[in-house]
């Protein structure tokens, strides 16, 4: 079983199947989806692909487009690339993924929160109920903005999933508490 999580032995294909088999829960969170290694929406787990990571220190996969990166931000200059497309977090949503959202500084010198943020809405600050709200993808994520969001549609929290009526009218509530005045809420 080690040897499936060594460095030069890792599979993630193998550990899903040996965490599933272990019965443990686990996520996982595709990142810079649009670079380096494009992830490949076709062959996602639905099960465990429960969130995209659409900001970094790399720039924004949300959309393909003009690569957008936070002016405040440093990190790799990727030029005027568009990123691969289909690989973008609006491509996986066309696909008919459910896909809640997460940022990260993709910053490996342990000092988080220097570019993308994930908040995850949770009753309580424990592991167990931070990682209930990444699975039920209670999340949202910001370019490095401190904020709370509170969306409900059709009566459903974040994260949801409701059915409506074709034609029906859609009910939304959205609640933005924030420290600075924030320009847009996509």
């Amino acid at each position: 079983r080690e040897r499936m999580f060594s460095a030069k032995h890792y599979r993630p294909l193998d550990a899903r199947r040996l965490l599933r088999t272990a019965g443990t829960p686990f996520l996982v969170v595709p990142h810079h989806t649009m670079l380096l290694q494009p992830t490949d929406w076709s062959l996602s787990d639905r099960g465990a692909f429960r969130l995209a990571e659409v900001y970094s220190n790399h720039g924004s996969s949300e959309e393909t487009g003009t690569w957008w990166r936070h002016p405040n931000q440093g990190g790799r200059d990727y030029g005027q690339t568009t990123g691969a497309r289909a690989h973008d977090y609006a491509s996986a949503l066309r696909a008919g993924l459910r896909l809640g959202v997460s940022g990260a500084s993709d910053e490996h010198a342990g000092r988080p929160g220097l570019s993308g943020l994930t908040c995850v809405l949770s009753e309580r600050l424990e592991r167990a109920a931070l990682f209930d709200g990444l699975m039920a993808r209670r999340t949202f994520a910001t370019s490095g903005a401190r904020m709370l969001l509170e969306l409900e549609v059709a009566g459903v929290a974040q994260g949801g999933e409701a059915r409506l009526a074709p034609g029906a009218p859609v009910a939304a509530r959205l609640a933005v508490h924030g420290s600075a005045e924030q320009e847009r809420v996509e």
